[in-house]
């Protein structure tokens, strides 16, 4: 029997052992499709052509086939794979990969951002503790451990106060007591007599009524004030006290004189809704050192 396509002697195999085609095939085209590739059929009577051509055996059963043959003409093996499986994926590129960082990188990221936060916090509260800028943190009398409170002799003011809100409770020592004033409070002032020449560096003031947290934002606060010292003309300007619930350190940046006596001006005020205006405690401070004389 020979091959119907190529004209080659049959050899006892399913194939042929010179075009590769199925024995006994009848397709008689010229092309035929095998997976996705479109093989040439060699024309009929082509055997004597293919016989020039060097034999090597089938790698599964060991049969001799022309070295040009795709598949085996004994036991149908291909010589090539991706003949056998037209759907081998491709391999990516480098186009088609796309960079993600490790969950390692993306918390160190996250880490190292954290940290510069906490290291510019933590200098903004050592610039503060050190008097750096004219209000300290809410923690101010810990910033004024090496002062010494001053004694108030008595305390004098353009309006006392009503009962059970006079001007004396600035100086009681209990923040949740206040002088309190009708109205916004703008002009309106106290003046701090301490009976003896002294020399001050700091200011506490506990500003607004805080009894509560809802009285404090009930009555107007004071803003904006200056702190006079009459004997001498001199003058400190305060534009805008921090709006908080916690005493805020004032303090004298040029060395003030020495004095027995101050007064403190509001000049503005944090607007409240009761038409009141109210400020809790001031106490004044020196630096430990030589009593002024």
């Amino acid at each position: 029997m020979s091959c119907s396509i190529c004209g080659a002697p049959s050899s006892g195999g399913q194939y042929c052992i010179g075009c590769g085609e199925p024995l006994g095939s009848p397709l008689t085209a010229s092309r035929t499709a095998v997976g996705t590739r479109q093989r040439a059929r060699p024309a009929p009577g082509a055997w004597l052509a293919l016989q020039e051509i060097r034999l090597l055996a089938c790698p599964k059963c060991g049969a001799p086939n022309s070295a040009a043959r795709w598949r085996c003409a004994r036991c149908g093996q291909a010589f090539d794979d991706r003949d056998r499986d037209e759907n081998t994926p491709l391999e990516a590129t480098p186009e088609q990969a796309v960079a993600v960082p490790p969950e390692s990188a993306r918390w160190l990221v996250l880490i190292t951002a954290a940290a510069g936060v906490a290291v510019v916090a933590v200098a903004v509260m050592i610039l503060s503790a050190r008097g750096i800028g004219p209000f300290g943190t809410s923690t101010d009398r810990m910033a004024v451990a090496d002062a010494v409170p001053l004694v108030i002799d008595h305390v004098e003011a353009s309006d006392d106060g009503p009962d059970g809100a006079p001007v004396t409770n600035l100086v009681d020592g209990d923040s949740t007591t206040a002088w309190q004033l009708a109205g916004p409070g703008v002009g309106e002032w106290v003046e701090l007599h301490f009976g003896k020449p002294v020399q001050i560096d700091y200011l506490l003031v506990s500003n607004g009524d805080q009894r509560s947290d809802g009285s404090f934002r009930a009555a107007s606060r004071v803003k904006g004030m200056v702190i006079e010292f009459p004997d001498s003309d001199k003058v400190y300007e305060v534009e805008e006290l921090p709006d908080r619930q916690q005493n805020v350190r004032v303090t004298m940046k040029r060395r003030p004189p020495v004095t027995d006596m101050i007064r403190i001006r509001i000049t503005s005020v944090h607007g409240g809704d009761t038409g009141v205006t109210a400020l809790s405690e001031i106490e004044a401070l020196a630096q430990r050192g030589p009593a002024p004389e």
